[in-house]
């Protein structure tokens, strides 16, 4: 590993997933785990003109760790986040996750 990558992997884990700072801790799949809410990226997906019809439906954004997860989570599968049950939408990402959840209905 590079150390541009050590640096970029420290700063992951110390600065971004900070408890103190960005993240707070929220129970995913029974596992208690770092979450950041990206309600800005979510607000811009909602407002860009591709998305105005409804095709876009997420309803929340959220950083994870893949290290926090046992697995990527599979576009279609239920994820539960603090206690509600979502349907995964989407999951993008390398080093941080970023996973659009819609409201099981």
């Amino acid at each position: 590993m590079s150390d541009f990558k050590r640096m970029v992997a420290s700063d992951t884990d110390s600065v971004i997933f900070n408890l103190d700072e960005l993240a707070g801790l929220h129970q995913v799949d029974g596992r208690q785990v770092p979450v950041i809410f990206d309600e800005v990226t979510l607000e811009k997906m909602k407002s860009q003109p591709k998305y105005a019809d409804g095709y876009n439906t997420a309803t929340r954004l959220i950083l994870v760790r893949p290290t926090d997860l046992p697995g990527k989570p599979a576009e279609g599968a239920y994820l539960e986040l603090d206690g509600k049950i979502y349907i995964v939408k989407s999951v993008t990402g390398r080093l941080i996750w970023r996973i659009a959840l819609e409201a099981n209905r």
